[in-house]
């Protein structure tokens, strides 16, 4: 690539600034999660289940991780990112109510959409390769 021409894409900066918030706000989320939800558990009875919240992230990533990358190939990556975030208003949304109403099954029904938002967010650092220019990349 000529490097006058990567100087003439601005936005690359501006993309690279939204994945990375996305990114950062996905993983801040899924931390919390996981360092609260078996705290709330064990409060709200289930001391011997109280991991299985954190498991339900796990298992809705691997479940939505193939589903993701085939519909980011057919359909393009907008497309998969907008599923994952979707996934992930729904999932926080479900495990708000299930806060406020202290019930077991909808945090773990919350966390299984969590990994689904978890797994489109993921696909990040490849669309970040491919945004900037070779100028930004790092030198291997």
């Amino acid at each position: 690539e000529d490097p006058k021409e990567e100087l003439q894409k601005p936005y690359q900066y501006w993309n690279l600034a939204l994945l990375g918030l996305t990114f950062s706000m996905s993983q801040s989320t899924m931390s919390g999660h996981m360092t609260i939800s078996p705290i709330i558990s064990e409060r709200m009875g289930f001391a011997k289940l109280a991991t299985l919240p954190v498991a339900a992230v796990d298992v809705g990533s691997m479940a939505s991780a193939w589903y993701v990358g085939s519909l980011m190939q057919r359909r393009g990556r907008k497309c998969g990112f907008v599923f994952g975030e979707i996934m992930g208003i729904i999932g926080c949304s479900i495990c708000i109510v299930g806060l406020q109403l202290k019930s077991f099954p909808l945090l773990n029904v919350g966390g299984f959409f969590l990994g689904c938002w978890c797994a489109a967010s993921f696909y990040v650092r490849f669309v970040a390769a491919g945004v900037v220019g070779s100028r930004l990349k790092g030198r291997g």
